[in-house]
């Protein structure tokens, strides 16, 4: 994709679901990606913070995935955390782990996460992927849509597209 299809983009698409502008962002419990250690999430106090919540085995997800990777994610100015909701009783787990561990390899962002069904249900999302904006304050900015083609808005203010 060129660098000036990245910029052709519309205004973000507010999601119907998920928590609203103003809301406070809930103290979130993740695991890491490599050993599945739970943490708390942290977010940043100095600058905004966008998360990407992707759902394993999730075409739409795994497209938005690869549609970043265009992206030097590292130069953003907002902290970039990519969360994946590993749902109870998913079937050939392990084939779709390695797959979508995969994408995210390929990704320049540091921050990628396992989410559980607790934590989806304390951001009511229901629909994947999606991402959230959220404030330094730790009052959520908005819940938006993120299918592939509609991540572009949010990225035009920290655009840094990366070389082939």
């Amino acid at each position: 994709m060129s660098s000036s299809s990245a910029s052709i983009a519309s205004s973000p698409v507010p999601a119907h679901y998920g928590l609203r502008e103003d809301a406070i962002f809930p103290q979130l419990q993740v695991l890491s990606m490599d050993q599945q250690e739970s943490m708390a999430l942290e977010l940043s106090r100095s600058k905004e913070s966008v998360i990407l919540i992707t759902l394993l085995g999730c075409e739409s997800c795994e497209q938005t995935l690869k549609h970043m990777k265009m992206y030097n994610l590292l130069a953003f100015e907002f902290d970039l955390s990519i969360l994946t909701f590993l749902y109870p009783g998913v079937y050939y787990a392990d084939d779709k782990i390695a797959r979508h561990t995969h994408f995210l390899e390929e990704l320049t962002a540091s921050r990628k996460f396992i989410v559980l069904e607790e934590s989806i249900n304390q951001l009511e999302i229901n629909s994947f992927p999606t991402l959230m904006r959220i404030k330094p304050d730790g009052k959520v900015v908005g819940t938006y849509l993120a299918d592939a083609h509609q991540i572009a808005p949010h990225f035009q203010s920290s655009v840094t597209i990366k070389a082939s």
